[in-house]
């Protein structure tokens, strides 16, 4: 089973917000921090089967407030809800299967 780390990624004090899939999203936060000028924060982890299908899905579902790539302008609490809503059938059975809203001011 193919399991990994869906994200939301986000410029702080923007609406923008970049998803995706990565098994370490601390690396690709930091990846992505050094081309970009705004702080990032990662305000969404979750741990699922299939993370590619619910990025897919996602990236579907709110096309029409795509900015380039993967990079989203709309209320966070939007997005949010949509992963939720998208999210539910891959979500692991087990402990592992964890589910984090995350904000991290420095």
């Amino acid at each position: 089973m193919n399991v990994g780390y869906f994200y939301i990624i986000s410029m702080l004090d923007t609406n923008f917000h970049k998803v995706g899939v990565s098994k370490t999203p601390g690396l690709r936060l930091q990846g992505l921090q050094t081309s970009n000028p705004l702080k990032l924060i990662i305000r969404m982890t979750l741990y699922c089967r299939n993370p590619r299908d619910l990025e897919a899905r996602v990236l579907q579902r709110l096309a029409s407030y795509r900015q380039q790539g993967e990079w989203f302008k709309m209320q966070y609490e939007k997005l949010y809800r949509a992963v939720l809503e998208e999210s539910d059938d891959l979500l692991l059975d087990d402990n592992n299967s964890v589910l984090e809203e995350v904000l991290l001011h420095e």
